[in-house]
């Protein structure tokens, strides 16, 4: 039996590493869907989110700044309030 031989691993064999990691990755990265309820892979922990959502937020504040009016705040806030009660991650602030 003949074998093709690829950066000097067999590629018979490599096909079935990559197909176990793969595999691996898979398993390891499940997490529930919120809005499904179906099992999906997860790229991110949900801890990475916010620390990633939180590095952003103070990306965005130290190029734009933040708006103080009193009156648009209560509207955002009121706005935000009713869309985030509907939220399936009520784990966020």
């Amino acid at each position: 039996m003949r074998h093709e031989c690829i950066f000097g691993r067999c590629s018979r064999h490599w096909g079935e590493g990559v197909l176990i990691v793969f595999l691996s990755a898979v398993v390891a990265g499940c997490a529930v869907n919120p809005v499904s309820g179906r099992s999906e892979m997860a790229v991110i922990s949900a801890d990475k989110e916010r620390e990633l959502g939180a590095e952003e937020a103070r990306k965005v504040e130290a190029s734009m700044g933040l708006v103080t009016d009193p009156a648009l705040l209560a509207y955002v806030q009121a706005v935000g309030g009713r869309v985030a009660k509907h939220s399936p991650r009520q784990d966020l602030a």
